[in-house]
């Protein structure tokens, strides 16, 4: 994530009114921390004053990018979105605008609004064996290009086994035996151990008072 040329200019603005009026001049966030945007676009920020017992309100449009991000100031509009990958039983050809839009989580939006703007234009092209760049685009041209790698599998990163979900192999149905046998085997097998060790305590305690009883008798 980087700061563009208006939000660096907002904070130094704020940061040097705090430094002239250390104990009047306060900025305030609603709902934004910078820290946590995990989506680039623009976010509004309310800057309050305090002089002289008078308060100066000032909502600010700050703009926050990541590299996958362009701006295009001319159109005073931006546009993201990011590489994704398909199964090669699909056929990047085939999908439609929408299927593509959906896949790269492209969007585009409004500098100065944040309104969400239109994706008119979806163009693909093959750049080498199973890469293809897919080209987002708005009516005023915006535009930006991201790559689609076409894959074999679909990995199951919880438990690290190849899936092929189009596929009626013997591989498959070990995944399936696996992702079964960890989340239904492993906790009975966990609950028999818990009950086994409860009985032994249990006969250890048994054995206890029928030592002591003894013990109490011939006393």
């Amino acid at each position: 994530m980087k700061l563009n040329f208006k939000l660096k200019t907002i904070l130094i603005l704020v940061l040097s009114l705090l430094i002239l009026f250390p104990s009047e001049i306060r900025a305030e966030e609603e709902e934004f921390d910078i820290t946590n945007i995990k989506k680039a676009g623009t976010y509004f920020v309310t800057v309050y004053a305090h002089e002289n017992g008078n308060t100066v309100e000032k909502q600010v449009a700050v703009v926050v990018t990541f590299p996958s991000t362009v701006v295009n100031e001319n159109n005073n509009e931006a546009i993201d979105a990011k590489d994704f990958k398909i199964l090669v039983t699909e056929d990047v050809n085939n999908l439609t605008d929408a299927e593509l839009i959906d896949k790269a989580d492209a969007y585009a939006w409004d500098l100065d609004t944040n309104q969400d703007i239109p994706i008119t234009s979806v163009k693909v092209h093959e750049l080498r064996d199973n890469i293809w760049e897919v080209t987002f685009a708005t009516e005023k041209g915006t535009s930006v290009t991201v790559l689609c790698n076409i894959v074999d599998d679909i990995i199951l990163d919880l438990y690290h086994q190849s899936f092929h979900p189009k596929q009626e192999t013997y591989e498959n149905y070990f995944t399936f035996s696996t992702i079964l046998a960890t989340t239904l085997i492993v906790p009975i097998l966990i609950y028999f151990s818990l009950l086994f060790r409860a009985n032994q305590k249990q006969k250890e305690v048994e054995r206890l008072l029928y030592e002591e009883s003894k013990r109490s008798h011939s006393a």
